[in-house]
């Protein structure tokens, strides 16, 4: 189905009013996360990093541990992003 059927014969440039406004970066949840996670990390000392980082934290089962053992309470789980906040924790702690 073309743009055509759906939205109408629009020709380009279409102009229209901004309504909404998203919310600022530090309200969206995998920030609010990825700050905490980061306070709690560079707050250990090296040989405690290792014990959390030693293996990988790859799976929703790794990161519970994780959020269990660290007493962190976050509301983003989402295993893909929480992934990329990990591996970004260990390439910048050389692990």
């Amino acid at each position: 189905m073309s743009g055509k059927n759906i939205f109408g014969n629009i020709q380009p440039p279409v102009k229209c009013n901004i309504i909404d406004q998203n919310k600022s970066f530090d309200q969206w949840p995998i920030y609010q996360t990825s700050q905490l996670i980061q306070n709690f990390v560079y707050g250990l000392k090296y040989s405690d990093f290792l014990s959390y980082f030693s293996n990988p934290i790859i799976s929703k089962e790794q990161h519970d541990v994780f959020f269990k053992t660290s007493g962190l309470n976050v509301n983003y789980r989402h295993v893909q992003g929480l992934n990329l906040i990990f591996n970004m924790l260990k390439i910048h702690m050389k692990v």
